[in-house]
């Protein structure tokens, strides 16, 4: 793989435009691609970026409030997780379902959308709690249907957390 690379139209060398970062500071990248509905994969080196493995993904419904691309670095991993699900998704639920969602849901809960896994991230331009998580609901995978969140199927976000769990990886979300 050529180190000249192409980020929306604009030729980089390596991937020492991404967030100003060179490559050997991280060992993995998570490249979510919005209009695509894709999780890319990469595994990173002093050169270059090699692709691993896509992952289809449901994506926010509106991203006209995110200042994509929108960069940043794993920071948290939580297996069976707790939802707090916002006083806005509690609302929307509401007027969906006609019943109250809780404002803590337990892991295996079926209400539960974070799914088996989620993975925190702290942006360098955003403070909001966007995740990369399971899902409660696995035909919502491939569709522009979530708040924020990229949603993955339970399978897919436990296989990658095995191989970045220890590692320093970074995220971009991209249109």
């Amino acid at each position: 793989m050529s180190p000249l690379k192409t980020l929306f139209g604009v030729a980089t060398i390596g991937l020492s435009l991404i967030s100003g970062l060179s490559a050997n500071e991280h060992d993995y990248l998570l490249e979510a691609r919005i209009n695509e509905r894709i999780l890319v994969f990469y595994e990173l080196n002093r050169k270059e970026k090699k692709e691993l493995q896509r992952f289809p993904i449901a994506v926010p419904v509106r991203v006209a409030y995110l200042p994509l691309p929108l960069t940043g670095e794993v920071k948290k991993i939580q297996i069976n997780p707790w939802w707090y699900p916002t006083a806005g998704t509690r609302t929307a639920y509401f007027k969906k379902n006609g019943e109250v969602l809780p404002a803590v849901i337990e892991p295996g809960n079926p209400k539960n959308a974070m799914g088996k896994a989620k993975i925190e991230f702290q942006f360098e331009n955003l403070n909001l709690p966007i995740r990369i998580h399971g899902t409660n609901d696995p035909s919502s995978i491939g569709k522009r249907i979530t708040r924020g969140c990229i949603r993955m199927q339970n399978e897919d976000i436990l296989s990658l957390i095995k191989i970045i769990k220890d590692k320093k990886t970074q995220v971009i979300f991209i249109m």
